[in-house]
């Protein structure tokens, strides 16, 4: 799966970005909204929204993609 989304160019917005790069840096969900100036239900919907894009089964592993494919 990973390696098929790797080949194709995956646009995320930029809110998305920022939520996973928070994530993979290791903050929860309540520390990226506030980070972020936003409320924590936008966060996850910023995640599930990328996760989605990523055609990932885990906010985990929408990680692993966008770190492979140079996203964040």
């Amino acid at each position: 799966m990973a390696g098929k989304k790797a080949k194709h160019v995956v646009k995320l917005s930029p809110r998305e970005l920022a939520a996973l790069e928070h994530l993979a840096r290791g903050l929860r969900v309540p520390k990226i909204a506030e980070h972020m100036g936003i409320g924590v239900r936008s966060v996850r919907e910023y995640l599930q929204r990328a996760q989605k894009k990523l055609d990932a089964a885990t906010t985990a592993q929408a990680l692993v993609i966008a770190a492979r494919c140079q996203l964040i």
